[in-house]
């Protein structure tokens, strides 16, 4: 998690002209409607939200953002809720609802916020390890998970023992569809970049776990164990690169699963080339819907929004580093990602 964005500068900006700027994204990357039996769904890391002190104009354009998207797994809600509420209170007249977590790691929640045609199904709760734990004497012992992991052509051995923050799974069902499918909405634990660090493979681990989880869904021999099988893993994965020599994209997609291809070359953070933010499909009884060649889209808000400081960027009145600074403090510095998914046929 970041830390939390101070406002840089005072910037006047009309809230009607942003939210034309920001659609303006739709019609210049060739998003086409969704068509009968499609949904878009979406992640996306709103930095801070409900520490940081945005007005209401910014959240009328996060807000507006969300409500581009039939499901969208929220990360760093965190536990001061008025600024998400009020985020609720204007999607309202479009029909979104949402369900969040209690405060976790670095005193943040999980969050899905969705709209018809989709309806909650039976199983909401977290992933948690601690229940594979005993009693000895007189504590509770949680046995860590021994892991192994491939590092620069290196084994590396590493221990699980929770996440920092349990990822929130929720079930869905499409209205006139037969598609139901779970979200394991996560925000892995980031730690620090220098590999090899106890930091390092702490983040290593959770996503391992999340991987190892997920496959085991699809064991025929827990079939009757298991409420859904059909699973999406989404989120801030604090993956830094989406390469394969990349350890932490790597435990994602070693135990078989398909990470989407984005879109844009552009990342899914503001300030550096990363691809943090992911949708990683656990099978393939969901299908996508492909949008320009690819299978996943990247909503690059921060190059539309903000023209006129931007034009003073292009003046030199104001730097990158200002429009970048602002744009994260206002919205976030991550950008939403979102897969299209055929719910028939």
């Amino acid at each position: 998690m970041a830390g939390v964005f101070k406002k840089p500068f005072e910037w006047p900006y009309d809230v009607a002209t942003e939210r034309e700027n920001l659609d303006r994204f739709f019609v210049d990357r060739n998003i086409p409607a969704k068509q009968p039996g499609e949904i878009d769904l979406a992640t996306w890391n709103i930095a801070n939200l409900g520490v940081q002190d945005r007005s209401d104009k910014e959240l009328q354009l996060i807000a507006h953002v969300l409500s581009k998207f039939d499901i969208i797994a929220v990360q760093e809600v965190r536990a001061e809720l008025k600024a998400f509420l009020r985020i609720m209170e204007l999607l309202k007249p479009g029909g979104h609802r949402a369900l969040f977590t209690d405060v976790a790691g670095a005193q943040e929640r999980l969050a899905v916020v969705y709209r018809s045609p989709l309806s909650l199904g039976s199983l909401v709760g977290e992933l948690d390890y601690n229940p594979n734990g005993r009693v000895v004497g007189d504590e509770y012992v949680v046995k860590p998970k021994r892991q192994r992991f491939k590092l620069d052509g290196q084994t590396i051995e590493t221990y699980f023992d929770n996440f920092n923050r349990n990822p929130f799974l929720t079930t869905w069902q499409i209205d006139g569809s037969r598609l139901t499918f779970m979200i394991a909405n996560a925000h892995i634990y980031f730690g620090q970049k220098k590999k090899r660090s106890a930091k390092f493979k702490n983040r290593v681990s959770e996503v391992l776990f999340l991987a190892e989880w997920a496959k085991r869904l699809q064991d025929p021999a827990n079939k009757t164990k298991v409420h859904e099988q059909n699973v999406i893993l989404v989120g801030d994965m604090n993956v830094p690169t989406g390469k394969d020599d990349d350890p932490v994209y790597h435990a994602l997609t070693q135990r078989g699963f398909v990470a989407t291809k984005y879109s844009s070359e552009s990342g899914t953070t503001i300030q550096d080339f990363t691809a943090y933010d992911q949708v990683v499909f656990a099978n393939n009884n969901i299908k996508t819907v492909s949008i320009n060649g690819h299978s996943a889209t990247v909503y690059d808000f921060d190059n539309y929004a903000f023209a006129e400081l931007w034009k003073e960027k292009e003046e030199g009145k104001k730097t990158l580093v200002d429009f970048k600074a602002w744009t994260r403090f206002a919205i976030s510095d991550h950008r939403p990602v979102f897969v299209r998914i055929r719910t028939q046929g």
